[in-house]
């Protein structure tokens, strides 16, 4: 913990020094809206090409209840292109 602490410039594990790391982790979040974090929040697949027509490819035969829209559309989308 003291690790952690010390590299957000917080000088001890304390009640105090917990809530200040807990406010710079919060900040920080906050300032992730950028585009490099955009495939992660929108996507359901993040990986290369490859990767994803694997999935896709594991996903036609293994489609279950736990699998909704774009999950769905995209797996039907490259069944139909084949």
């Amino acid at each position: 913990m003291d690790r952690l602490l010390g590299a957000w410039g917080i000088p001890e594990d304390s009640p105090a020094g917990r809530q200040r790391l807990e406010q710079a982790l919060e900040e920080r979040r906050g300032l992730a809206e950028g585009e490099e974090f955009k495939p992660i929040r929108r996507g359901w697949c993040l990986g290369k090409e490859t990767f994803r027509e694997e999935l896709l490819t594991q996903m036609s035969a293994r489609m279950g209840s736990e699998h909704y829209g774009e999950e769905r559309a995209e797996t039907a989308e490259a069944l139909a292109g084949s």
